[in-house]
C-alpha cells in the first residue's frame, strides 16, 4: 500500500514571512523525494516560486484555480487521489494531507501510516511531543491547548493533538468524506482537514506520536509579527471550538 503526499501552497514573495515558509516548504519536498513519497501541491504563489517548486517536484505541482481553503483542499485531494490510483495503479492507499512548513516531520511518515496499511485505522492523527510545544511562541502553544482540549471533551478522544494539522486518511475512506457538505452543519468550507477525522469512528481514528519541533527561523518571524500571527490563532481557534462542538453531534459516516 502506497502513501501520497498531498499539501497547499500560497506565498507572496515580497513578504518576509512567507519567503521564510517557502524555503521550509521546498526543504520538505526535497525530504519527502529522499524518502520517496510522491507529493501533489497545489500551488498559488507568485510565478517565480511556482517554477522554483517545479524544479523541485516536477509535474506533480498544480497551479490554484479555485478560490477559497475548502475547494482548494479538495482540489488537491482529487489530484493525490489520481496519482494514487491511476498514475501509480493503486486499488487503495494512503493520503496524507500536511502544511508543507514541517521538515522534521518526513522522518516520522512512515511510522504514521502504519496503522492504515495495518488495518487497525482509517485516520491518523500525529501527535506532538510534550517538548515540542516550548519550541512554538508561547502565546500559539497555549491557544493550541485550549482548543486540543475541546476536541477532547466532545469527542471523547484522549491525547489527541489536531491543533498540530496533519492527518492521515485511508484513501478509500477520505472519497467517501469528501461527499459531506460542511455547509449541511452550518459551517465554513474551511478546514475540512479537521472536520472529516470527526466523521469517522473512534475506534477507526489512531493517534501516533512524533518529534516535529517548530522551525525557529518561523517562530522568531512570527513572533515579529505578533499582532497578525495572535489574531489568526485566535481566529482558528473560534472555528475549530465551533466545529468540534457541531461535528460531535453527527452521525459517523464511517
Amino acid at each position: 500500500m502506497k502513501t501520497v503526499i498531498a499539501t497547499t501552497t500560497l506565498y507572496a514573495k515580497e513578504k518576509v514571512t512567507d519567503q521564510i515558509r517557502f524555503i521550509l516548504a521546498c526543504q520538505m519536498l526535497e525530504a519527502e523525494k529522499r524518502h520517496n513519497y510522491p507529493t501533489v501541491v497545489l500551488d498559488g504563489s507568485s510565478p517565480k516560486m511556482h517554477e522554483e517548486l517545479k524544479k523541485i517536484n516536477g509535474d506533480l505541482v498544480y497551479p490554484l484555480t479555485v478560490p477559497g481553503m475548502g475547494p482548494g483542499r479538495r482540489l488537491v485531494f482529487f489530484y493525490a487521489l489520481h496519482h494514487l490510483h491511476i498514475t501509480l495503479g493503486q486499488e487503495d492507499g494512503v493520503i496524507f494531507w500536511t502544511e508543507p512548513e514541517k521538515p522534521a516531520l518526513v522522518k516520522s511518515i512512515k511510522r504514521l501510516v502504519a496503522p492504515i496499511i495495518a488495518g487497525q485505522a482509517d485516520v491518523v492523527i500525529p501527535k506532538r511531543l510534550k517538548a515540542n510545544f516550548a519550541t512554538y511562541p508561547s502565546w500559539q502553544a497555549e491557544i493550541e491547548h485550549a482548543y486540543n482540549s475541546v476536541y477532547e471533551a466532545e469527542t471523547g478522544r484522549i491525547s489527541f493533538d489536531p491543533a498540530f494539522g496533519p492527518v492521515a486518511f485511508r484513501a478509500s475512506a477520505l472519497q467517501k468524506l469528501l461527499f459531506w457538505n460542511p455547509a449541511s452543519a452550518g459551517l465554513n468550507d474551511t478546514y475540512i482537514t479537521h472536520y472529516l477525522p470527526i466523521l469517522v469512528r473512534n475506534d477507526r481514528v489512531a493517534s501516533v506520536e512524533v518529534d516535529c519541533p517548530y522551525p525557529p527561523e518561523q517562530k522568531a518571524s512570527e513572533e515579529e509579527n505578533k499582532e497578525v500571527f495572535y489574531a489568526k490563532r485566535i481566529w482558528q481557534r473560534d472555528t475549530y471550538i465551533k466545529a468540534y462542538r457541531t461535528l460531535a453531534k453527527l452521525p459517523k459516516l464511517i
